[in-house]
């Protein structure tokens, strides 16, 4: 399943690579923007194939910074208020998600996801549970933590909007 994904979010990856070569033509931070997007997709890989709930985390959150770093380089007045509003509500729920792991952590003693098997028969596996949905749900703009992304869509370059939200948070 990480090969799938990997190779989808490489075939998005390239794509944005061509839409943005003509949408950022002429446009301050050319090389800060490309390498953020580099970034984007190393961290979005390193997600895909990790094996242990702390490198998952330290890429996960990754992303929620450069989502803001990448909102930003919309031209719009509300556009810095747009990237704060997505790092929090990214950000929040990431916090969310550091508490599952946490609780994975105090259920089996191991942060190797192959060592995580957790059947959910405890409340505590289930706030686990629910911690790591939270944090996936914000990430792909589901509801009920979808409401930064009609801003990011107005608001953010249109080649960030079909990178991000769009297609790569939906792959992880």
């Amino acid at each position: 399943l990480s090969i799938f994904v990997a190779v989808f979010m490489t075939f998005f990856f390239l794509l944005t690579l061509f839409y943005s070569s003509g949408f950022m033509r002429g446009k301050k931070g050319l090389v800060r923007y490309y390498l953020y997007l580099m970034l984007t997709f190393g961290a979005s890989l390193g997600v895909v194939f990790a094996a242990h709930l702390v490198l998952f985390m330290a890429c996960w959150g990754f992303l929620g910074i450069l989502l803001y770093l990448l909102i930003g380089f919309g031209e719009k007045e509300r556009t810095p208020a747009t990237a704060k509003k997505a790092l929090i509500i990214i950000g929040g729920t990431d916090a969310l998600m550091l508490l599952g792991v946490a609780f994975v952590w105090h259920l089996t003693g191991s942060f190797q996801m192959e060592k995580v098997p957790i059947a959910l028969n405890s409340q505590l596996a289930v706030l686990a549970y629910l911690c790591f949905a939270a944090g996936a749900f914000a990430k792909a703009g589901a509801m009920p933590f979808h409401t930064w992304i009609p801003d990011t869509a107005e608001d953010a370059p249109t080649p960030v909007t079909a990178f991000l939200p769009a297609s790569l948070d939906k792959l992880l």
